[in-house]
């Protein structure tokens, strides 16, 4: 799993926050009581390698570190601006190859808020 570490602002009625981190900012499901400091655990999977599209809420831009081609996926190795990783899965087509530059898309419903202090996730 990717974790991104960053805090939670309640963005008004109807239970949603604002995840704010180093390079990722997303609009997250959230309930009273939630601390402000959290780690944002994304799952490879649930990242969507979206080649040169602008980065924007949700997305990310990177650059390709490593691809491991496995068959009908391929592993994409990514490096964040700030220097962060990230792992995401993606299909077989288009090609990814090292040294790209691609914007990455956080499917929301893969999103997982894990307590800073005490690493205990904080239910949806």
């Amino acid at each position: 799993m990717n974790f991104f570490e960053g805090t939670l602002t309640r963005t008004g009625a109807g239970g949603m926050c604002t995840f704010r981190g180093a390079d990722l900012t997303i609009r997250v499901p959230c309930e009273p009581g939630t601390r402000d400091r959290v780690f944002l655990g994304i799952r490879p999977q649930h990242l969507e390698v979206v080649g040169d599209a602008p980065s924007g809420e949700g997305s990310l831009r990177a650059e390709v570190g490593v691809v491991e081609p496995m068959g009908n996926e391929q592993i994409v190795y990514l490096t964040l601006p700030g220097g962060e990783r990230a792992v995401a899965v993606a299909p077989v087509q288009p090609r990814i190859t090292p040294g790209d530059k691609v914007s990455v898309r956080v499917r929301p419903e893969g999103l997982h808020i894990f307590d800073a202090q005490t690493g205990i996730r904080i239910s949806d």
